[in-house]
């Protein structure tokens, strides 16, 4: 599968990927140790990048410069890395893992294509291991809801491949102590236990919405109206996405992808009309939380509804218009102490073909 270079992996046996062996390439290697950059390669942003990574969690990560930077933290044991680089491709390579608490941060050039492939069974132990995450009560409810959607649609990758297959010594061991535990017909019967469970979870994180949204209604009609007379952009410039906005609002796969497109969005003069008259505008305005967008909404376009398992569930969106004018904008959502204006996301994140 292909990611963006912004993702948390939690591998449960190895991540296999084809390598080009005919260039010859300068490779580095490393002992880890505890919480140190093991490896730290020059490598230019455009690229493509293959990733082998023995058992253990994984963040993957944006670099902010033209390098591949690999850090180790927690328990790395006898784990070794290697980053080679050689054109536009490269390999990065983690062995020997310990079997327990190994963590790594690996940062890539931004615009990078990751190409990550997990064998069968491997995705099935991974899965595992996201649903016992997610069973942690102490943890925050967003938090577990997105591990366990996660594990689910690793199950269901799983399911296509057909017969489990490993590439770890413990990934073997756990198939020869329960093999049914691979079977096709349990394993959906268990993604489908536990998407119910996401679908629960986010009528739950959903439920103070509905008090929620008669406040915020009463609170963002104003700043429209505001927004429709001033002509000075300075109403605008309020609604800016603040550096931390992508993450409270996107899932972790697209935050990268956001945040780039929308600071370049917002680097020019936005497309907005002010309504024309000297009287204060006319406004209606439809807010849902994103957890409800994946349905039809009245007030918000269709586009929502192909995007709306990439919003964070509890985070409320407002879509209004200026009924007067004839002009309709959508795309804020409310921060929890601030609103943010992310227009038109469903164009945003579509506009990565990779999606």
């Amino acid at each position: 599968m292909r990611k963006s270079a912004a993702v948390l992996l939690v591998v449960a046996g190895t991540w296999g990927t084809a390598c080009d062996q005919s260039q010859s390439r300068e490779a580095e290697r490393a002992t880890p140790a505890a919480s140190a950059v093991v490896a730290d390669k020059a490598f230019a942003s455009g690229g493509g990048i293959a990733m082998q990574l023995d058992g253990g969690s994984y963040e993957v990560r944006a670099a902010a410069d033209d390098r591949i930077r690999v850090t180790v933290n927690g328990n790395a044991g006898n784990a070794r890395v290697d980053v080679a680089a050689a054109g536009q491709h490269a390999d990065v390579n983690v062995r020997d893992t310990p079997h327990s608490s190994f963590k790594a941060v690996i940062e890539v050039p931004k615009a990078t294509d990751l190409t990550i492939r997990l064998a069968a069974g491997e995705l099935v132990l991974a899965a595992d291991l996201l649903a016992g995450w997610a069973a942690d009560e102490t943890r925050p409810l967003p938090q577990r809801r997105d591990w366990l959607d996660e594990a689910a649609d690793r199950l269901a990758d799983a399911r296509k491949r057909g017969e489990p297959r490993f590439v770890s010594a413990r990934g073997r061991a756990a198939y020869r102590k329960e093999p049914d535990r691979f079977d096709p017909e349990r394993l959906a019967a268990v993604e489908e236990a536990w998407r119910a469970r996401v679908r629960e979870w986010d009528v739950r994180l959903a439920e103070p919405a509905g008090q929620a949204i008669a406040v915020l209604t009463a609170q963002v009609e104003p700043i429209l109206r505001a927004l429709a007379a001033d002509l000075s952009g300075g109403v605008i410039q309020e609604l800016r996405p603040r550096p931390g906005d992508y993450a409270e609002v996107f899932m972790p796969s697209v935050v990268d992808v956001a945040r780039e497109r929308y600071e370049e969005l917002w680097a020019g003069p936005l497309d907005f009309r002010h309504p024309a008259g000297p009287a204060p505008a006319l406004v209606s305005a439809a807010l849902a939380p994103a957890s409800r967008l994946t349905a039809e909404v009245e007030g918000f376009p269709d586009g929502y509804r192909a995007i709306a398992h990439l919003l964070r569930p509890e985070r409320i969106w407002a879509a209004w218009k200026y009924p007067a004018a004839g002009l309709a904008y959508n795309g804020l959502v409310w921060c929890g102490d601030h609103w943010s204006w992310l227009p038109k996301p469903y164009r945003i994140l579509s506009a990565d073909p990779r999606r």
